[in-house]
């Protein structure tokens, strides 16, 4: 059984992976380049949005303690995330979308920094430290293609096809 660490660490490196084949060119344009990033990035949203409704006991676990009523809150973000991926697919949405992703980052945070301080870890999850640690860039990242996705942030060097040269000088 995969759990949601798992599947967020599956997801992000085929994200990264994806940012390094896109970025080699291969005959793709920008825009096709974007829209193949952009449907990784919703997709994983999507994914893990939907783990939220079929395994809510593995999110209830790391909510941390001072925040009411668990279970709705693993409900909400699951909605909030299945929304925020499949707004992204969506010209009219997209920005708005990537906001909402952005806000329930940065929303969730706290329940990654409440399993590296209790030492909390997901079912499944193997027992490492540095697995706790691992996490916490991980929403960094995820923010980065949710920026690029909803086309907020469009960084020169993934999306251009032109390749860079060094510059010589005549001798």
């Amino acid at each position: 059984m995969l759990t949601q660490f798992f599947i967020g660490l599956i997801l992000v490196a085929v994200n990264n992976h994806s940012c390094w084949c896109i970025t080699q060119g291969n005959g793709i344009d920008s825009m096709q380049k974007l829209t193949i990033f952009r449907w990784l990035i919703a997709g994983s949203f999507v994914a893990v949005g939907v783990e939220h409704f079929r395994q809510p006991q593995l999110f209830v676990g790391i909510v941390p303690p001072y925040l009411p009523s668990h279970l709705a809150l693993v409900y909400i973000s699951g909605v909030f995330e299945v929304l925020g991926g499949v707004g992204l697919l969506w010209s009219r949405s997209r920005r708005f979308a990537g906001w909402g992703l952005i806000a329930l980052l940065i929303a969730v945070y706290p329940a990654n920094i409440h399993m590296l301080v209790n030492d909390v870890y997901l079912e499944g999850m193997a027992r490492e430290r540095w697995l706790l640690w691992l996490r916490m860039p991980l929403q960094f990242f995820f923010a980065g293609g949710v920026l690029i996705a909803a086309e907020i942030w469009r960084p020169k060097r993934l999306f251009t096809s032109e390749v860079r040269t060094e510059l010589t000088t005549p001798e």
